[in-house]
């Protein structure tokens, strides 16, 4: 793993991490695949299930994955809990969605207000500057005199 800010040293000999997206990454097809590969293509959702069984012929480590994924179909505490957790996730998903909208929901009311508010006053100072007198500029905003008049 090397330092990624200077590049110049390896923080550790121990781990490689590396990142692929899967969506990005195409499958081929055949028998020369290398060991990553092979992991990929199991992996990926555009594998199709007798594409994974032949992966799992001539991959031990695949072979012994897909069992333990058919063991945890049909395990019922297994896939209860994966589906909690599943729940849970979308719940928080749904909590933040909430929060999110009702804080837009929030900050557009209260510029909406802020915005009718500039608006009038600057209604009243170009009214004003054109000689309309306060009575007159509170009746056509719909204002009491007295907060035209605070509004200078």
């Amino acid at each position: 793993m090397q330092n990624t800010k200077d590049l110049h040293h390896a923080l550790t000999k121990d781990l490689e991490i590396h990142f692929v997206e899967l969506p990005k990454w195409h499958y081929k097809k055949g028998a020369k695949m290398k060991r990553l590969e092979r992991w990929l293509a199991y992996l990926s959702s555009k594998t199709t299930m007798e594409e994974r069984e032949a992966l799992a012929m001539v991959d031990e480590d695949i072979r012994t994955a897909m069992e333990a994924e058919k063991e945890f179909v049909q395990d019922y505490e297994y896939i209860s809990a994966y589906d909690r957790q599943e729940k849970y996730l979308r719940d928080q998903e749904a909590r933040e969605a909430f929060v999110r909208e009702e804080g837009e929901a929030a900050g557009f009311a209260k510029g909406k207000v802020e915005g009718k508010a500039e608006a009038k006053k600057e209604l009243i100072i170009a009214w004003r500057n054109k000689g309309k007198p306060d009575s007159e500029i509170a009746e056509l905003l719909d204002m009491d005199v007295d907060e035209v008049k605070q509004i200078k």
